[in-house]
């Protein structure tokens, strides 16, 4: 008897636990996404095109200063090579290359944000005549 007793004690006891137990959301990182934009214009209709989505967390923790700071190192190193892309612009306007649109494009996606974890999914896209080059990252 003592058994059966002890035994419908946890059982009760489990339920009661399960049952008021609150329920553990999955949270969310906030974050906001910067847009960043020069177009050049050339004679002979020659255009380069730079742009740039950088990722940005909310918050004033040192985690999120961090991570955000690293994520703007990727910004300093592509806004290099979009001056490379202006010259290459502007070479191909003085050489009589005519009504060509080079580019340069970072874009950014959330790509998870769930039980403390943030992934972010970069996309860029690259020409400035000849090969193109597209790069995923994450």
């Amino acid at each position: 008897m003592k058994k059966i007793v002890m035994a419908g004690a946890l059982a009760a006891a489990v339920t009661v636990g399960l049952v008021a137990a609150p329920k553990a959301e999955a949270s969310s990182a906030k974050y906001t996404i910067i847009h960043y934009r020069t177009v050049k214009k050339y004679k002979h209709g020659m255009k380069a095109n730079f742009s740039y989505q950088l990722p940005q967390l909310k918050g004033s923790s040192a985690a999120v200063k961090k991570i955000n700071k690293d994520i703007k190192k990727s910004l300093v190193a592509e806004k290099k090579n979009a001056k490379q892309l202006f010259n290459y612009a502007k070479d191909g306007a003085n050489n009589g290359f005519k009504n060509l649109s080079y580019y340069d494009a970072t874009t950014a996606k959330i790509t998870y944000n769930k039980n403390n974890v943030v992934s972010f999914k970069s996309e860029m896209k690259w020409w400035a005549g000849g090969v193109a080059e597209d790069n995923i990252g994450s």
